[in-house]
């Protein structure tokens, strides 16, 4: 072979070493010749738990923090981060809403229905020496309006026969009268039919509020006693 054409041969060997050496391989990450799945050089797909994985780990995962690590870092990283992300979120939830609601629900009722059963919603009746207590224990047809009760206290005697006989009677819902229930003509005992006192004896009739007669023989009125009322019962001052 002449010398000029071994020194073109060599050349030739120069310049397709330094072109091999300029261009990576086909197979590395950082080809220019990538495949379709992120650039491996190659149209295998990655394994399962891969990045594709990790996209639908984050996905998954609600929109928490797992969510969104999970598209950086590995599939598998991804999908478990997201499924504690989504049961911390649950549990955080379920946490909230029960203390919440329990120590609202409680402190309501405590708070609430307490002090109005112990007043029954009525004040408490001052009492003196001349006070006689008609307890709803002993007398509950006085717990309902239109009901009565005739009690004898030995320290009451009416102006017109001396008799010791008072009737109580339920008028309207917390609204009570007392009177002495001696009829102001023969001193028989009256009784409330409902709507007025009324004699047994002539058929005089009396007003409850008031006392007066507004039917029959008697003269007089039937004398009219202060009352008070609470959540125990009434209280008649003489």
């Amino acid at each position: 072979m002449p010398a000029d054409d071994k020194v073109l041969g060599r050349r030739r060997l120069f310049v397709l070493a330094g072109a091999a050496a300029a261009i990576p391989a086909c197979s590395g990450s950082g080809s220019p010749l990538g495949g379709p799945y992120g650039g491996t050089g190659n149209d295998i797909p990655p394994p399962t738990g891969g990045s594709m994985g990790g996209s639908s780990g984050g996905s998954s995962g609600g929109g928490g923090s797992g969510g969104q690590s999970s598209s950086s870092s590995g599939g598998m990283t991804g999908s478990s981060s997201g499924t504690t992300g989504s049961s911390s979120g649950s549990s955080g939830g379920s946490s909230g809403s029960s203390s919440g609601g329990s120590s609202g629900s409680s402190s309501g009722s405590s708070s609430g229905g307490g002090s109005g059963s112990s007043s029954g919603g009525m004040p408490a009746c001052t009492t003196g020496a001349n006070t006689v207590s008609v307890p709803f224990s002993q007398y509950p047809a006085l717990m309902n309006s239109g009901g009565s009760a005739q009690i004898q206290p030995s320290a009451y005697s009416d102006p017109v026969c001396g008799q010791n006989n008072i009737i109580v009677v339920h008028t309207s819902a917390g609204t009570y009268a007392a009177l002495s229930s001696s009829c102001t003509h023969a001193c028989c005992i009256v009784s409330f039919n409902g709507s007025s006192l009324h004699c047994p004896c002539h058929g005089a009739t009396f007003d409850v509020t008031t006392g007066k007669c507004t039917n029959g023989r008697a003269g007089q009125s039937l004398q009219v006693l202060q009352t008070c009322a609470d959540a125990n019962g009434v209280y008649v001052t003489l």
